[in-house]
């Protein structure tokens, strides 16, 4: 569904109908795509007999499973390398402390630049 259908549809109901509406919350964009009629026919099947109300949802659904198998490929990459590094050095538990030293570390620059940001923009706003 494109952005401007889905400011349309929202504008058309009840901030009540629109909870679980596929669009609340996300920045939509518009992808125009030019393909050869055979294609466009195995889309218009495919939607159908998928259950998906739209094309844009056909295509939206392969999109997201692109996205799963790169991230389990990456995931795999990872663990390969993991395996291919030897053993480790030092004890699990040497291990976990490094690791929530590493989290501690990371939550705090996040809240850090979460209270800058707020303190610059109200200073902007006088």
């Amino acid at each position: 569904m494109s952005a401007a259908v889905c400011l349309l549809r929202s504008r058309s109901r009840s901030n009540i109908d629109n909870i679980g509406h596929p669009c609340d919350g996300v920045s939509m964009a518009s992808l125009n795509v030019h393909m050869p009629v055979d294609l466009r026919d195995f889309v218009d099947q495919r939607t159908k007999k998928g259950g998906f109300s739209t094309p844009t949802e056909y295509v939206r659904h392969l999109i997201r499973e692109d996205q799963q198998r790169e991230a389990e490929r990456r995931i795999e990459e990872l663990f390969a390398e993991g395996v291919r590094s030897g053993r480790a050095k030092g004890s699990v538990e040497d291990l976990f402390k490094q690791l929530h030293k590493f989290m501690d570390e990371r939550t705090e620059k996040k809240q850090v630049k979460r209270s800058n940001g707020k303190a610059a923009r109200q200073n902007t706003r006088g």
